[in-house]
């Protein structure tokens, strides 16, 4: 993981909530530009630790873009074209 400040690590620690299969999700979050928003989005809406595999597996296939574009679109409402992950992807 690519210099992660104590703030990120915390919220890391809490969406995993003891769920060690989710590191690997949390691997790939750290990529992403919004991953603090999405990290707080998610203890927000209480999709923490258990929930959060079960969410992923069932509603994203195990794709980690796929909720991460989900995320993005329902906090933000709108269809402007915005980087997700840093200097590379754009979805609308």
């Amino acid at each position: 993981m690519s210099n992660l400040t104590q703030e990120r690590k915390n919220l890391m620690h809490k969406v995993m909530d003891g769920n060690l299969s989710l590191v690997h999700y949390m691997h790939q979050l750290d990529r992403f530009l919004h991953c603090d928003n999405i990290l707080k989005w998610l203890i927000q809406n209480r999709i923490i630790g258990k929930t959060l595999q079960e969410w992923i597996e069932i509603n994203f296939n195990r794709s980690t873009l796929s909720m991460v574009q989900f995320i993005i679109k329902y906090r933000e409402k709108n269809s402007e074209y915005k980087p997700i992950i840093k200097n590379k992807d754009w979805f609308c």
